[in-house]
């Protein structure tokens, strides 16, 4: 089993140049994940409930794949295709928790400024490169989802209905989103 990485012995610098001994809700006995408790911290404006955390991460690592599961394992047999699946989202949940535990504990709860507090100008290089990979594949994203959406509706439709009709339809979904 994949254990969840302990980050009680990090630093945290509070701005001040001091740097003191990281701690989980005022005590340093291990991650709040590990002991399955909640966050003591209260949400403020512009903050994000543990649940819309979640939420964002999980709809972030499943991405659009998630859509094409039926399609992309219709050729395969059942069991390979559970296994898949079921290997992926352990992966997937090992990952979240060990970067929701790092936000936590470093107060920071975007993988940019995360990365940021790798130490010297690594942090800072880190930092440039997540944000504009997260660009730039959000942007690939939004695009799978309108290919999977007209690919989608195009056997609802009626023959003959242009392609670049279903694609504007899919953007129209697709566009709040941003």
């Amino acid at each position: 089993s994949m254990a969840t990485p302990d980050f009680s012995s990090l630093e945290i610098d509070h701005g001040s140049g001091v740097k003191a001994p990281a701690s989980v809700d005022g005590d340093s006995s291990g991650s709040l994940i590990a002991q399955g408790r909640r966050s003591s911290l209260p949400v403020s404006a512009g903050t994000a409930t543990e649940t819309q955390l979640a939420m964002n991460l999980v709809t972030g690592g499943l991405g659009t794949g998630i859509l094409c599961l039926p399609w992309l394992t219709a050729g395969a047999s059942l069991v390979p295709a559970l296994t898949i699946i079921v290997s992926v989202l352990v992966v997937n949940v090992w990952t979240i928790a060990i970067l929701v535990e790092a936000a936590h504990l470093h107060q920071v709860f975007d993988l940019g400024n995360l990365l940021a507090k790798m130490p010297g100008r690594l942090g800072s290089l880190l930092q440039l490169m997540s944000n504009l990979t997260v660009w730039v594949s959000s942007m690939f994203c939004l695009v799978s989802y309108i290919i999977v959406i007209a690919s989608s509706t195009q056997s609802l439709c009626p023959e003959g209905t242009p392609r670049w009709l279903l694609v504007a339809g899919g953007a129209l979904v697709v566009c709040p989103v941003c």
